[in-house]
């Protein structure tokens, strides 16, 4: 199985733990288990069976990266920048207590999904419509929309590569082909709400950002 890292976001930086089992918790040095240990060198993996390196207890319950449990750990947490480049690095022993636990069959599966989202066809004229929408947080004005006071920064145009990519999934969900201007009505709330910053004014008469954006879907044409 696959234990996936803990990710977070630093400033800009990704920050990534990768975690091995610390096996020697519970193994002591030239003890019996040691010696067994050694000479097996690695558990042996077969089509239908694993014999293990360890006892079952160790292999298999205290030394598993099972989620929902602490475990002792051996982890580098990675600093990188969105180039994959490593800024920094720490090594040592942690506890970790992870939250969910892949089999590499799951994680193809993630895979070759993202491969058919990707084939997702979707039209210019669309792609159109949400630059205009991302477009029309920051300057409602452009499209005749009364939201001047309500908005002191709206969503930069990275949100128009995460409202494509979420409606591509959509459309996969829907057992669609290609993307329509509804899947781009029905994701807006979720992608744009914490990206568009209000204003005082607009805090004080209680306009929520769900409702700044129902103001310009209902301003931008449909295409």
């Amino acid at each position: 199985p696959v234990d996936p890292p803990g990710a977070g976001k630093l400033n800009g930086v990704l920050e990534i733990g990768v975690h091995i089992a610390d096996v020697s918790y519970y193994v002591v040095p030239e003890t019996e288990l040691d010696q067994e240990a050694y000479k097996r060198a690695t558990s042996v993996y077969l089509p239908d069976r694993v014999n293990p390196m360890l006892p079952e207890k160790i292999s298999n319950e205290l030394c598993s990266l099972r989620p929902h449990e602490d475990k002792f750990t051996f982890s580098a947490i990675l600093q990188m920048s969105a180039k994959g480049e490593i800024k920094q690095y720490w090594l040592g022993k942690t506890v970790i207590h992870s939250d969910h636990r892949y089999a590499y069959e799951d994680v193809q599966e993630i895979i070759e999904t993202k491969k058919i989202i990707d084939q997702i066809y979707i039209d210019d004229k669309v792609i159109d419509y949400i630059l205009k929408i991302v477009h029309a947080t920051r300057q409602p004005k452009d499209y005749g929309i009364n939201a001047k006071n309500l908005i002191m920064y709206g969503a930069s145009p990275r949100a128009s590569i995460s409202l494509t990519l979420a409606s591509k999934a959509h459309a996969f969900l829907q057992s669609r082909a290609f993307v329509t201007p509804n899947d781009i009505k029905q994701l807006a709330d979720d992608i744009l709400r914490h990206r568009i910053r209000r204003t005082y004014e607009a805090e004080a008469e209680e306009i929520s950002s769900e409702a700044i954006i129902e103001r310009i879907l209902e301003k931008i044409p449909v295409p």
